[in-house]
């Protein structure tokens, strides 16, 4: 499989029709939103690391929560054999907001 970079994965979730931007937006968006980051993990053996894999989390911050807009998501990136996994689900009791979270790519 050919990995894609952060650069079209961002591309990708900018494509979906809602805000998007690395870890903090420049003003209050309109929710829902999508907040990521990107993320290095090394694959390391004998005090060196042989191989960098790079991911984004990503986040659909929401007061409800967005069942289409995770549909479409998963269904863009498998379009584009982009792996992601879902992580979680919580709940700000304080923020009143859903945020789901998922890791693309790596």
């Amino acid at each position: 499989m050919l990995l894609k970079s952060s650069k079209q994965i961002i591309s990708l979730l900018e494509s979906l029709g809602v805000p998007c931007a690395f870890m903090v937006h420049s003003s209050a968006p309109t929710l829902p939103f999508i907040s990521y980051t990107i993320e290095t993990e090394a694959i390391k053996s004998d005090n060196q690391v042989y191989v960098e894999i790079e991911y984004l989390t990503a986040q659909i911050i929401s007061n409800k929560r967005e069942f289409a807009l995770e549909r479409k998501m998963k269904d863009l990136l498998n379009a584009n054999k982009i792996i992601w996994t879902y992580d979680t689900t919580n709940y700000d009791q304080e923020e009143k907001i859903f945020l789901t979270q998922y890791t693309i790519g790596g």
